[in-house]
């Protein structure tokens, strides 16, 4: 899976920030997922990702971040995902999808670095596969028009999974 954007980590006492630079797709979704995941089963607690440099996220992208809130409210230490200073394109996704109502976002950018990207290939195919399922599931349970259609994407996508 070759990613289009760029995702970088630092650290601030008990919170992990992520920075979403470029294209939010289905490639930086996993690698965030992952290392999101780690975090919060080290102990992390909270989970903030910066999007004031992300170009525009897919849908994928949009449900994990659901996801990620979800797990992180599930961990023992009952951790909190925000998102810092999304871009206009990406406040604009989540502002009409309702995604906003549902998650903390603050208006002001993380400081500067010290910052350490993320790298490394996503070859796990059913890793990905779950990753964009779960994705869009979080999404078919939003409210209204944007949960309606998702709910049409989440279940073709169970029934490929099926297959």
């Amino acid at each position: 899976m070759v990613r289009q954007g760029r995702v970088f980590t630092s650290s601030r006492g008990a919170t992990t920030i992520f920075r979403v630079v470029g294209p939010a797709t289905i490639g930086e979704s996993a690698l965030l997922r992952q290392a999101a995941e780690e975090r919060l089963d080290q102990g992390a607690a909270g989970l903030r990702v910066d999007l004031s440099e992300c170009a525009w996220m897919d849908s994928t992208f949009l449900g994990m971040l659901l996801v990620l809130a979800r797990r992180a409210e599930r961990s023992r230490q009952g951790a909190r995902l925000s998102i810092a200073s999304p871009s206009a394109e990406c406040r604009r996704v989540l502002d009409d999808t309702g995604v906003a109502d549902l998650l903390e976002i603050a208006s002001t950018a993380e400081p500067q670095g010290p910052w350490t990207e993320l790298l490394g290939p996503i070859d796990d195919v059913e890793a990905l596969r779950r990753n964009v399922l779960s994705a869009h599931q979080q999404l078919a349970q939003l409210p209204g028009d944007a949960g309606a259609e998702f709910r049409e994407v989440a279940r073709a996508l169970s029934d490929d999974a099926r297959r």
